[in-house]
């Protein structure tokens, strides 16, 4: 398999007619990372060149490979979503089990750097084009995803590197080392692998190239998918093994062995919707202990700040509370959640009319259950 250079294409054959479409990404140096504390600007070289899909896997190569279909969204040209890291790393070695590459190349997810250089594909601003032009995103989405291909490229002719789904990389997620690196795989070991690119449902500032997001790897949702990369033997691996990242490696313990659950647990379904009654709200997946999905908005200038997860500890009713002349019924949940200063366990208020949840107050910001 020749070197790769900008332009280059190449299709492996799933069978059925069905065709993965891989674009060729030239070896080089860039700028990775941007403005937030978590994307500490340094320099990157990638020494080896690469093939990335040109697309994110959708559900037709999901259901060409894997004989199923988990997503949401049905649709064969939408992107696959309700599947983990472990889920995309299956399928990694399923197609490598098929023998399409030839020696000495394998596929796996990308690294964070990899889908980084490829996003931005030799620019250097916020986006690696107009937002509008090449992201499905929460302000043009219509609130689900959309068939690939129907935005503009980016310079190297990769689809969908902003917005429709979150893409999964190899790494694990943490802060980036200091100084340049080299042909970077990530820490050895954390909690949460990366996942990239923005989403359906996220603002624009989401879908930047140098944004940085993180998921348990064993959650599923509606806006987290993948694409594939050929990439040779050893590159583009945490540890430099050769083939896909075995499904069980989200853990160092053998196969069964107990784990130590994390300090907010992740679900593995799409979160309940928005409860519609406070019976609903402390009952909802299991009442007290329940994981629910949660998006924190800064009062101070109004943006998103976080998408994260919340446990449910306790629902305790209080008086109605009268509101712009309208009474509402309230209550306080205390609940804990995986903030951007921290894990912290909180208390909010809610107000309920009609057997909605209306809104929800805290003290220093304003917290929606999705």
């Amino acid at each position: 398999m020749a070197a790769a250079k900008a332009g280059d294409r190449r299709a492996a054959d799933l069978g059925g007619g069905t065709e993965l479409v891989l674009l060729g990404v030239p070896p080089g140096t860039f700028t990775m990372g941007g403005s937030e504390s978590n994307e500490r600007r340094h320099e990157v070289t990638l020494t080896k060149s690469f093939w990335l899909g040109r697309t994110v896997v959708t559900n037709r190569h999901w259901q060409a490979i894997m004989k199923n279909n988990p997503s949401r969204f049905k649709g064969e040209d939408l992107p696959v979503e309700m599947v983990s890291w472990t889920d995309a790393t299956e399928f990694c070695g399923k197609l490598n089990a098929k023998g399409l590459l030839p020696p000495g190349w394998h596929w796996a997810l990308p690294t964070e750097a990899q889908w980084e250089y490829a996003c931005r594909a030799g620019t250097t601003g916020d986006y690696a084009g107009r937002l509008d032009e090449i992201a499905w995103y929460s302000s043009s989405s219509g609130s689900k995803t959309h068939a690939v291909g129907t935005k503009k490229a980016n310079a190297w002719g990769l689809d969908d590197m902003h917005g429709n789904v979150w893409e999964w990389c190899a790494d694990w997620y943490d802060k980036y080392p200091g100084g340049a690196a080299t042909d970077p795989t990530g820490p050895n070991r954390s909690s949460d692998r990366v996942t990239r690119g923005g989403s359906w449902n996220v603002v624009g500032a989401y879908c930047r190239p140098a944004y940085r997001f993180r998921y348990s790897p064993v959650v599923r949702l509606s806006e987290i998918g993948f694409r594939v990369a050929a990439v040779p033997a050893g590159a583009g691996v945490p540890g430099g093994k050769a083939g896909a990242i075995p499904a069980n490696a989200a853990s160092d313990k053998p196969e069964g062995a107990a784990t130590k659950p994390a300090e907010v647990p992740k679900p593995t379904i799409t979160p309940t919707p928005t409860p519609a009654s406070v019976a609903e709200l402390t009952t909802m997946a299991g009442g007290v202990g329940s994981v629910v999905k949660v998006m924190q908005t800064s009062i101070r200038n109004g943006q998103i700040k976080e998408f994260t997860y919340a446990q449910v500890l306790e629902w305790k009713a209080e008086p109605d509370e009268t509101v712009d002349g309208e009474v509402f019924q309230a209550g306080t949940v205390t609940y804990k959640a995986e903030t951007i200063f921290g894990v912290k366990t909180i208390q909010a208020k809610a107000l309920i009319k009609a057997g909605k949840v209306q809104r929800w107050f805290w003290p220093k910001s304003r917290i929606e259950i999705k």
